[in-house]
C-alpha cells in the first residue's frame, strides 16, 4: 500500500472508485485511427479506498503543415493512507495531464524533436511535484506516464508503477521500480524469489511528493502496427506475473476484455492492492 488523508478529492474532475460501484470499473475505450486504448481499475478486495489515478486521451493536432496522431496515458498510486493517497495521485495525474495537453496543443513544443518533448514531460513531472508539496501534507504517488507521437513512445517514471512493451509476444518491462527492494536486487543482495516476500517491499526512494531527487527515468521507444502499451500500478504486476501478462496483452481479444482479463487476475490472486492499468495498442482499431 501506499499510503493517505481528506475528501478534498471528492472536488476535482477525475472520476474514482466508489463502493457502490461494481469491483471492476470499466473506463471508457477510446478508439482514434492506428491508436487505441482501453483501461480500468478495481479497488482490489482488501483495500476501502482507491488511490490509484488514470488519465488516458487520444487525440490529432497539426504542426507546421503535418497532422499528428498522439495519446497520453498515465497512471499514479497514491501514498500516504486513505485520503492523503488519493490526493496526491489525483493532483498528479490532473497537474501532468493539463501542462502536456496545454503544452501540445497551444503548439509550444515541436512534436519531432526529442529533447523538446521530454523537457516537456520534465516540466509536467516538476509541476505536479510543486503542486504536491505546495499542499504540505505527508503524501506521496508514483507516476508513469506515456506520450505517443506518432510512431514514437516517450515514457517517464517515478516510483513503482511500470510501463511495459510488446513487440510480438515479447515482453520489455520498459521502466525500472525505484524501490528499495529492487534497489537491493540490482547491487545483489537480494534474489528475486527473495525480494517477492521483503517486508518493505512497497518503500519507494523515488516519487513525486517525496523531497530530495525528483528527476524522472526517462525512455523513447519506437512503435511499429502491433505493439502494445501497459501502463499499471504495482496492484497488477505484484499479482501477475509477466509470462501471463505477455499472454493477455497479446491475445486476440479486444482491448477492453485484454483490460478486463488483467484486473481478474490480479483480483483472484487475491486483490491485496488497487489495481490500474491502460492498455493502449498501434493498429487500426
Amino acid at each position: 500500500m501506499k499510503k493517505t488523508f481528506s475528501d478534498l478529492i471528492k472536488k476535482l474532475s477525475f472520476t474514482k472508485t466508489r463502493e457502490e460501484e461494481p469491483e471492476t470499473t470499466r473506463e471508457p475505450e477510446v478508439v482514434l485511427s492506428t491508436l487505441c486504448s482501453s483501461s480500468g481499475r478495481s479497488i482490489g478486495k482488501i483495500r476501502k479506498s482507491n488511490q490509484d489515478s488514470l488519465f488516458s486521451s487520444i487525440f490529432r493536432i497539426s504542426d507546421h503543415d503535418h497532422d499528428h496522431e498522439l495519446g497520453i496515458f498515465i497512471v499514479a498510486d497514491g501514498m500516504g493512507g486513505h485520503s492523503n493517497g488519493e490526493l496526491a495521485s489525483e493532483l498528479a495525474i490532473k497537474v501532468a495531464s493539463s501542462v502536456l495537453l496545454d503544452l501540445i496543443k497551444n503548439a509550444e513544443i515541436d512534436l519531432g524533436d526529442d529533447n523538446v518533448v521530454f523537457a516537456a514531460i520534465k516540466q509536467a513531472v516538476t509541476q505536479s511535484q510543486d503542486t504536491i508539496m505546495s499542499y504540505g501534507k505527508d503524501m506521496g504517488t508514483t507516476i508513469t506516464l506515456a506520450v505517443v507521437i506518432d510512431r514514437r513512445a516517450y515514457i517517464a517514471n517515478l516510483g513503482d508503477s511500470r510501463c511495459y512493451l510488446t513487440n510480438g509476444d515479447a515482453l520489455e518491462q520498459v521502466t525500472n521500480d525505484h524501490s528499495l527492494v529492487n534497489r537491493l536486487v540490482e547491487i545483489g543482495q537480494l534474489t528475486p524469489e527473495e525480494a517477492k516476500d521483503y517486508p518493505q517491499k512497497n518503500v519507494l526512494y523515488k516519487a513525486l511528493g517525496v523531497t530530495g531527487n525528483i528527476s524522472p527515468d526517462l525512455f523513447s521507444r519506437e512503435l511499429k502496427p502491433g505493439d502494445r502499451l501497459l501502463l499499471c500500478s504495482d496492484g497488477l504486476w505484484g499479482c501477475v506475473n509477466d509470462a501471463i501478462i505477455a499472454s493477455v496483452i497479446t491475445s486476440n481479444e479486444s482491448l477492453q476484455n485484454r483490460v478486463n482479463e488483467l484486473i481478474g487476475l490480479a483480483l483472484k490472486a487475491g486483490g491485496p492492492d488497487n489495481i490500474s492499468c491502460i492498455l493502449s495498442e498501434l493498429q487500426t482499431c
